[in-house]
């Protein structure tokens, strides 16, 4: 038959003990997680930061397309004129 392990009667300050480390325990769990979201978060704005500029890159660029699309179409029309006079045709 096996033996019985003998327990030894808790005591308050046993209690109280095992109480703290637990809280302690919890604690620094809380603050690991919290480090680690921190840094999550770190890495999401600075994501956030690039596609900002990125968009702000495109806004621009659309802005100035009419324009760039307007110097093209004269451009061409400038070097049928340029391929008339010179006596070259398409």
């Amino acid at each position: 038959m096996a033996k019985k392990k003998r327990t030894k009667p808790m005591s308050l300050e046993n209690v109280a003990r095992m109480t703290q480390a637990g809280f302690l325990g919890v604690g620094r769990r809380i603050d690991t997680l919290e480090k680690n979201t921190g840094e999550g978060f770190k890495g999401i704005l600075e994501l956030l930061d690039a596609m900002r500029t990125d968009v702000n890159y495109i806004k621009h660029s659309i802005k100035n397309l009419p324009l760039l699309e307007r110097d093209v179409e004269d451009l061409k029309s400038r070097l049928v004129l340029v391929e008339k006079r010179v006596g070259l045709r398409r």
